[in-house]
């Protein structure tokens, strides 16, 4: 019986863990929403401010594509504002990452497999 409340109990701690990231991945995601509120008004600083605040979630609870979506996001921006190098940089960023999930490379870090 000790087995199987132990069993639960990592079960219970997995189900917090996953909670956690699917909490953590909305508010990433309103935060890459704000940030295109800001670009469509034309303010880019605002806009840049939401989509690094994405970015730095999306990073830490592992989730490659919304990390590809905040490179291309932020390249947007500076885009937007005239600074081409950076903007390179980042969208270069988004595509590496965009090409990796495509040919199965980092697919076990999304899935799990």
């Amino acid at each position: 019986m000790g087995n199987v409340f132990s069993s639960l109990g990592a079960a219970y701690e997995n189900l917090g863990i996953v909670f956690h990231s699917l909490a953590e991945c909305s508010k990433a995601s309103r935060y890459g929403n704000l940030g295109t509120v800001f670009i469509s008004l034309d303010e880019y600083g605002k806009a840049q401010a939401y989509f690094e605040k994405a970015l730095a979630i999306t990073r830490e609870i592992g989730n490659i594509r919304g990390e590809a979506e905040g490179y291309g996001n932020l390249g947007i921006v500076f885009y937007s504002l005239g600074e081409y190098g950076k903007a390179q940089a980042y969208l270069e960023k988004a595509l590496t990452i965009r090409i990796r999930l495509a040919t199965g490379k980092g697919k076990e870090k999304i899935t799990g497999t």
